[in-house]
């Protein structure tokens, strides 16, 4: 009878070592496939912007643009330029015949001159009158800009007649243009009045322009499901003392200088595309967003300690952009944290972060 026990105590304990051994297998398992391959990243401090994404065409703000009329009417005796020119304020864009204001005013100063022989004071304020407006009138025979800028519109030929309802030019002040365009309602807490932001034309590819918002809509528009929020940047291309477009960086030629054949080419109609740099962060330390786990509300990463295992540490975080975290706290200069990334984020090669494949697996172990 007690061999039979024996026996029994020893097949029990066999089956109960099978099971606990299988239960074991099992975990590494799991525990293989839930940590996976990680990456090895060392932190170095970086710069973050987040940044919106928009689109549109520029177009000419309607207070940079002065149409040219006459002052009095008359035939187009000259025309000094043509469409697509320069010009600075003052500059004669064209003449109308002066035969008739010229002897007016030849006449008007004679009679001045004459009324002094023996005349009223009153006569000779009266001709002095109309010697002045003789010689306004002469004066208007000569057509010129009121602004620098460029001719845009040219609506005569010499011998044409013209009155004072007459547009003969149209000159834009094309030094800012407009970019008219909306951010979406998940967007709309980022942007606010004063905003820098970098414009990029389709028609001159790897160049670029500044700009900043100038104007946000206090009204929401809602067509086909989708609600957005009007906005408007003002697209400099003359706006640093330097002659550089707005935020080139230094070293870097890719954006326009004032007179640059390029920019001079920059026109009303253009497609154009606008990331609002809407916050901004020099020199952080920041993790990409896939390096953050999350206990509750409290934010955690895998940092490597000194055994070379992943160790849970809780980090406070900062501004947050598409790809990255700022840390504010939890994390130091040269630190290294495990990541698990798909195989297309790996591809990225995002900057500040240096990438070292980790063979085998890495089980966290909590803090």
């Amino acid at each position: 009878m007690k061999r039979i026990w024996i026996i029994i105590v020893v097949v029990i304990a066999a089956f109960v070592g099978i099971y606990f051994g299988l239960k074991k297998t099992n975990t590494n398992a799991v525990s293989s496939k839930a940590t996976g391959s990680f990456e090895e990243y060392t932190i170095k401090p970086i710069h973050l912007t987040d940044t919106v994404s928009v689109m549109g065409r520029l177009s000419v703000p309607d207070d940079k643009r002065y149409e040219v009329r006459p002052y009095i009417s008359g035939v187009v005796s000259k025309v000094f330029v043509e469409e697509g020119q320069r010009v600075k304020k003052g500059d004669i864009l064209a003449e109308l015949d002066d035969k008739a204001e010229r002897l007016n005013y030849l006449e008007a100063k004679s009679n001045y001159e004459n009324a002094f022989l023996g005349s009223s004071k009153q006569f000779i304020e009266q001709r002095k009158l109309e010697l002045a407006i003789a010689e306004d009138n002469l004066s208007h025979t000569r057509i010129t800009s009121p602004i620098d800028g460029k001719v845009y519109y040219l609506n005569v030929r010499e011998g044409d007649r013209v009155g004072v309802s007459t547009t003969m030019f149209v000159i834009v002040d094309d030094s800012e243009l407009l970019l008219k365009t909306s951010v979406d309602e998940v967007d709309y807490s980022k942007v606010k009045l004063g905003q820098p932001a970098l414009i990029t034309l389709d028609a001159f590819e790897g160049k670029y322009l500044s700009g900043k918002i100038t104007k946000i809509s206090p009204e929401a528009v809602t067509t086909g499901g989708l609600t957005t929020i009007p906005i408007e940047i003002t697209v400099m291309k003359t706006n640093r003392k330097d002659g550089r477009i707005g935020m080139s960086d230094p070293g870097n030629d890719m954006g326009g200088k004032a007179g640059s054949p390029w920019v001079d080419k920059v026109v009303p109609g253009l497609s154009a595309d606008g990331e609002i740099v809407a916050a901004n962060a020099a020199n952080v330390l920041a993790v990409p967003v896939e390096a953050l786990g999350y206990e509750g509300n409290k934010p955690f990463v895998l940092k490597k300690d000194e055994d070379g295992q992943g160790t849970k540490t809780y980090v406070d975080v900062g501004l947050t952009t598409d790809e990255y975290v700022e840390i504010i706290s939890g994390l130091r200069e040269g630190d290294v944290i495990f990541i698990k990334y798909s195989k297309s984020a790996l591809q990225k090669n995002k900057p500040g972060i240096i990438i070292k494949k980790m063979r085998g697996i890495v089980p966290p172990k909590g803090k």
